[in-house]
């Protein structure tokens, strides 16, 4: 055996420490979003910041990180200013864009929100609202249309009926789901 750096396994090393920094994250993300209804600041941005540093360092550049960032503002930011997801949470989804890069944060969104629909659809079919939800569903979509036609896109604090199902617990899901797939 040669001596020197074994390079595969360094690298094995670095995805790993970097998987682990990410999901401990989404974890910490989960657990204040299901105690306090919020995901702090100072955790995503820390995340953000550190997806970026370590993919401009070690992973694939900087370019990877700032796509995945963007394409995680882009897909919960207008969910966000329709009152479907908190800032937190769209923060929280550019946190993974940072360390996954856009394709993969494109999926981890889509996936994040089959994973809700389909809780959404048991908890209330549990809690015997099935009907709720649908109501809730159809006049929360004409709402939207109705903005849209309008093109009223500034942020309003809508009033939700129950408790809504914290969405970091499904970022988080959806994140670990695709790591393992």
């Amino acid at each position: 055996m040669k001596p020197g750096i074994n390079w595969i396994k360094l690298k094995t090393t670095h995805m790993a420490a970097n998987t682990m920094v990410l999901v401990l994250g989404l974890l910490m993300a989960s657990f204040t979003d299901i105690q306090f209804r919020k995901v702090p600041n100072w955790l995503t941005l820390s995340l953000i910041f550190l997806g970026l540093v370590y993919n401009t360092i070690t992973g694939p550049g900087w370019f990877f990180s700032v796509a995945g960032i963007a394409a995680g503002f882009i897909l919960f930011y207008p969910v966000y200013l329709f009152a479907g997801v908190g800032a937190g949470d769209a923060k929280l989804m550019m946190a993974v864009g940072s360390f996954m890069g856009m394709q993969n944060t494109i999926i981890i969104g889509i996936l994040s929100a089959v994973i809700n629909a389909i809780c959404s659809v048991y908890v209330s079919v549990r809690q015997g609202n099935l009907d709720g939800l649908l109501s809730y569903t159809k006049s929360h979509c004409i709402y939207l249309f109705t903005k849209a036609n309008i093109k009223d896109f500034s942020k309003e604090e809508v009033q939700i009926q129950g408790k809504g199902l914290p969405y970091a617990v499904f970022i988080t899901l959806a994140t670990i789901i695709f790591m393992i797939l």
